[in-house]
């Protein structure tokens, strides 16, 4: 995965000035229908033709957000290593937030890994500004560019695990908007050329919280359409394909089924990593 384009984007009259920004941007992807309306995009460009628009001139907030992106810039590389010199990056999606959020951390301190959420932190007040507004959804998928960034400063030093990459955004945004959601094979389901690309990626199908009623839990996710929809779209992301960790089960579990996967791919791809000693729950 190699970032090899430059663009100079320029705001003006945001907070009197705001100074051009070299970004790398995707021109390869050909789409068969317009996301961009749902905030799913697949490239920074066509987000910031968004923040750019006219009526965004002098606004603060949004020339805060611009100052962050440009600044997560700073420390990233600008392409992932091979793999034999850096650490390994996983992502982890899927149903429910609380066990999500439970899996993720339980495999982040088997493996000695920096656990980020997207959005990250650093985007933690802005993400309350902008929920309330029509950039809602752009503010997410920029996010993840932000994100992305932060796995590339950190790759050579720790495994990231990450939850809520682009994926969790797309799948959403096509279950609540699309019907019927783009056709298997569509390239509406790959992640954006000109994002941190995953070494592994699984969709928890049902991660469930020991602090709550799993039996509705369990029988809602079964019967309930939009779940039954989010699972359908999960399965057709590819480029990278998501591994499916299921059915619904507590979170201690599906953490040693992703580690068993993780040791898997460690063993024949991450030399650097091979005598991690991996905790068993």
């Amino acid at each position: 995965f190699h970032l090899k384009y430059s663009f100079i984007f320029s705001v003006m009259f945001i907070s009197h000035s705001l100074v051009s920004i070299f970004l790398y941007i995707s021109s390869t992807t050909v789409l068969s229908t317009d996301t961009t309306a749902l905030g799913v995009h697949y490239s920074l460009h066509s987000i910031l033709r968004v923040f750019s628009q006219p009526e965004y001139y002098g606004n603060v907030l949004v020339a805060e957000l611009m100052a962050k992106l440009r600044h997560s810039r700073v420390t990233s590389l600008p392409y992932v290593p091979p793999m034999a010199n850096r650490m390994p990056f996983v992502v982890i999606d899927g149903f429910y937030t609380a066990g999500r959020t439970a899996v993720a951390k339980l495999v982040s301190k088997a493996i000695g890994a920096m656990h980020i959420i997207s959005p990250p932190k650093r985007l933690s007040r802005l993400r309350r500004y902008f929920a309330r507004t029509g950039l809602r959804k752009h503010f997410y998928a920029l996010s993840k560019y932000v994100t992305s960034n932060i796995v590339l400063s950190q790759l050579y030093y720790f495994p990231i695990v990450l939850e809520r990459y682009w994926h969790d955004h797309a799948a959403y945004e096509f279950a609540a908007h699309l019907d019927p959601p783009p056709p298997e094979g569509s390239n509406l389901y790959e992640l954006p050329g000109d994002l941190a690309r995953p070494d592994i990626f699984f969709f928890l199908n049902g991660a469930l919280s020991p602090l709550k009623n799993n039996a509705t839990t369990v029988k809602n996710h079964e019967t309930l359409p939009f779940g039954k929809k989010l699972v359908q779209i999960y399965r057709k992301m590819r480029n990278p394909a998501p591994i499916e960790i299921g059915p619904a089960m507590l979170p201690q579990a599906m953490a040693n089924e992703i580690i068993n996967h993780i040791d898997v791919m460690v063993k024949h791809y991450f030399p650097r990593l091979r005598k991690v000693t991996y905790t068993n729950f």
